[in-house]
């Protein structure tokens, strides 16, 4: 995967280096916060207001849902495939999933160390979450998977099995030949003829599907695709490419409140746009069946307004560092 695109004449306003820092939560600056809003009342209002108040950070804390229910793609699986666990959440009661819910797993073949896995959020209400894993060996495999929200914890284990299927798999570098590239699942070898298209998810499915088609006959197996950006149109690159019914200048990686806004859009970075995702995946899915690498751009054009809401200022925090793990959760 890669970071930022840059055009010819984008504006500098949000040119940033790299420096990735956390920075701790703010639950006890809120709530000294509400406390302090809380006693402006008149003392007649303040027992109530204080109860009601008090009272919502202690029922956040325990919250639980009814029930997880976990459920196994599959028990045998191709390897360079992947096996899917779906958990299912029965009566969510979380603030936000994507940032008060953890999924985890760990998966091993037998006699191997096992891989720590991330879920993602697939359900804005919290009650889908799913957990992927890609087995690039044959053989009996066992795992575990965990989901915890506060206190509350649901744990599950299973096993499937990975069969070889002659699928190509992953792209490696040739060892006895450094310059090339093999097919790790075949040890055929790989011929890099790639292109860019970046605003390739500007495009209706049946547009892309035609589009990754089109390349294949053309014997292109690597494209670098954009998840984000947005721009007028294309006379930011000097083109005359205008946006049409099947084809827009934006993508909205996260929820917007003016997702038709070029320059504003007021993303919240708390929250995923699912719709942006699960289309992402489709492509992904497609170009896979035709043998097509594809390379993911977290920005294109970053530095324009609109496009990169963390900037220098918050570079590397919470916020954006969620923004990776979950293309790396979903996606990888």
């Amino acid at each position: 995967m890669s970071g930022r695109g840059r055009s010819k004449g984008s504006p500098p306003s949000c040119q940033r280096t790299r420096d990735v820092n956390m920075i701790p939560g703010m639950l006890i600056s809120l709530c000294n916060w509400r406390f302090t809003v809380m006693c402006r009342f008149p003392s007649s209002l303040l027992s109530g207001i204080v109860l009601s108040v008090l009272l919502a950070p202690c029922a956040s804390l325990s919250a639980a849902p009814a029930t997880v229910a976990f459920d196994q793609s599959a028990q045998d699986v191709i390897c360079y495939s992947f096996v899917e666990v779906t958990l299912r959440v029965d009566k969510p009661d979380v603030s936000n999933p994507f940032t008060d819910v953890s999924v985890e797993g760990q998966f091993a073949l037998s006699g191997v160390q096992a891989v720590n896995v991330d879920g993602f959020c697939d359900g804005a209400d919290g009650s889908l979450f799913r957990i992927r894993f890609m087995p690039a060996k044959a053989g009996d495999y066992d795992y575990s998977v965990t989901y915890r929200q506060g206190t509350y914890e649901a744990a599950h284990t299973g096993r499937f099995t990975a069969r070889n299927a002659g699928r190509r798999g992953l792209i490696r570098v040739d060892k006895e030949h450094p310059w090339h590239f093999l097919w790790e699942g075949t040890g055929e070898h790989y011929f890099w003829n790639g292109t860019t298209t970046y605003w390739l998810l500007g495009w209706d499915d049946e547009t892309i599907r035609g589009t990754i088609d089109r390349l294949a006959r053309l014997k292109v197996n690597r494209l670098r695709v954009a998840i984000n950006g947005r721009v007028k149109d294309g006379r930011a690159w000097y083109e005359n490419v205008f946006p049409t019914e099947k084809f827009l200048f934006r993508m909205n990686p996260w929820v917007a409140q003016r997702s038709d806004s070029v320059e504003n859009p007021g993303f919240d970075v708390t929250r995923f746009n699912l719709p942006h995702w699960q289309k992402i995946e489709r492509t992904l899915q497609y170009a896979r069946e035709k043998d097509t690498a594809i390379s993911i751009i977290f920005y294109v054009d970053g530095a324009r307004p609109g496009v990169d809401p963390f900037c220098k200022a918050r570079m590397g925090q919470e916020d954006e560092q969620r923004y990776y793990r979950y293309a790396v959760a979903r996606l990888a």
